[in-house]
C-alpha cells in the first residue's frame, strides 16, 4: 500500500518559487513522519555514530519547524 502523505510543514517554512528546496515534515497514514532536512556530518557528533544504523541518517531541523509541524494536521 502506498503511503498517503500530508505536508504538515508550518507555512513559514514551506517552499516557494524562489526556494524550490527546503526542509519539510510530512505525516503518513502509516503512523510515521517523513522529514526533509540537512544531513549532519557525523564527525561533528562522534558520540552518536554507534547509534546510527546502516539504513539511518542523522538530520537536523530547527526546533521551530518541528514544533510547528507537530501542531499540524493529523491523518485520521
Amino acid at each position: 500500500m502506498k503511503k498517503k502523505l500530508i505536508d504538515i510543514t508550518p507555512e513559514k517554512f514551506r517552499c516557494g518559487e524562489a526556494t524550490p528546496t527546503c526542509p519539510a515534515v510530512f505525516q503518513s497514514n502509516a503512523g510515521t513522519y517523513l522529514i526533509i532536512a540537512s544531513a549532519v556530518n557525523l564527525s561533528e557528533h562522534p558520540g552518536l555514530k554507534h547509534r546510527i544504523g546502516t539504513d539511518e541518517t542523522l538530520i537536523e531541523i530547527s526546533a521551530e519547524l518541528l514544533e510547528g509541524a507537530l501542531r499540524g494536521i493529523k491523518i485520521k
